[in-house]
């Protein structure tokens, strides 16, 4: 834990086959795109999923990638 900085928690309800992402940041593009590739893989294998959406955001971020987006996917 880092002193000073501010942790929140928000749940959500989640059923067999969701999927849920999160990005630290980015456009609202990258987050409608991320989200319409994933729906496109629903029922794929979470492997399958993580290294689409890596690919995706990669080539969407070009010469201009940084290390700011954090992706976490959960089948679940």
């Amino acid at each position: 834990m880092m002193g000073g900085f501010k942790y929140n928690v928000q749940r959500f309800n989640m059923r067999a086959g969701d999927t849920a992402f999160v990005l630290s940041h980015g456009s609202q593009g990258l987050l409608l795109g991320a989200a319409d590739l994933l729906a496109q893989l629903h029922g794929k294998p979470a492997g399958e999923m993580v290294t689409s959406l890596h690919r995706a955001i990669r080539k969407a971020q070009g010469d201009e990638r940084t290390e700011t987006s954090v992706l976490f996917v959960r089948k679940h």
